[in-house]
């Protein structure tokens, strides 16, 4: 798989900045003043070539029927938000759980960043159990960084799509070295056996 080395990435605290810079000019005044996470999304694509590839494949398979359509956040009352919120966050610990089933091996950290709410987690192996980390500020040094949607996790977790499935297709890519990036994609696809290997 051709890995796809990233650029430095200065973390929330300087994503801002960056994509201010990058969208200044005479075009800086388009449609995305309305979205909060818009200059995210730029200064992620930027750090990550192609990145928002994945909006793209994940859109195309939501019209084709392969991934669900009702799976988004759009425009959301506080209460809407919350279970939002909380389906995320039961995703993101379905795939810790998924990750943990995996035979061991070698583990690189996971940043992952989910597109459409601009939400980094992170896990990463401690005394060989993946730890859960929600809402972090984006990847560590030495991450190997997953960007991609909730859809997909969804459909992961509900074995209707496999891990490599998703990255073959292009709903989630992966960055970093090459040797992490083999080594992360190796962990997620170990996960493709969770119910016929006996996960709970």
């Amino acid at each position: 798989m051709l890995t796809i080395r990233p650029r430095p990435y200065a973390g929330r605290t300087k994503i801002a900045a960056l994509a201010i810079a990058l969208l200044a000019g005479p075009a800086s005044g388009c449609g995305l003043e309305g979205d909060p996470t818009a200059v995210e999304k730029v200064a992620v694509s930027y750090a990550y070539p192609d990145s928002l590839n994945v909006m793209a494949a994940v859109s195309s398979a939501r019209l084709s029927g392969k991934l669900d359509r009702t799976i988004t956040i759009g425009s959301q009352t506080p209460e809407q938000l919350e279970k939002t919120s909380l389906r995320i966050r039961a995703a993101l610990w379905q795939l810790r759980g998924r990750l943990a089933s995996a035979p061991p091996g070698a583990t690189p950290s996971l940043a992952i960043v989910l597109l459409e709410p601009m939400m980094w987690s992170r896990i990463a192996t401690a005394e060989g159990t993946p730890k859960l980390t929600l809402h972090v500020d984006g990847p560590a040094t030495g991450d190997v960084v997953a960007v991609t949607e909730e859809v997909v996790l969804m459909a992961i977790n509900e074995g209707k799509l496999t891990a490599g499935e998703a990255i073959s297709l292009g709903f989630i890519r992966l960055y970093g070295s090459d040797g992490d990036v083999a080594s992360a994609r190796a962990w997620l696809q170990a996960t493709d056996n969770y119910e016929r290997g006996g996960g709970s």
